[in-house]
């Protein structure tokens, strides 16, 4: 009867390392997996090259319109990189 019941404790000690080894190596892929992920979502948005702006040029008012288009584009790159664009000197 003790070896009866000796081989159900082994097989019994046997299936809980194999449940626990099983749970440890679900973690870590799952652990893994979440950090891929979050590299992707960072990947996600794409570096700023260039962000142009079109001015109509006259001959009484053109400085007037390149100071506007120059802050305006200033703005846009700030506006850009503090959402998470990386490029023209940003993040």
């Amino acid at each position: 009867m003790k070896w009866v019941f000796e081989g159900t404790a082994r097989n019994l000690n046997l299936a809980m390392r194999l449940a626990l080894s099983l749970a440890g190596l679900l973690w870590a892929v799952s652990a893994h997996a979440q950090g891929a992920v979050d590299e992707r979502a960072a990947q996600d948005k794409p570096g700023i090259r260039a962000v142009t702006a079109f001015v109509t040029l006259d001959k009484d008012n053109y400085a007037a319109r390149m100071d506007e288009a120059a802050q305006f584009l200033a703005q846009a790159k700030t506006a850009l990189n503090q959402a998470g664009f990386p490029g023209a000197g940003g993040v």
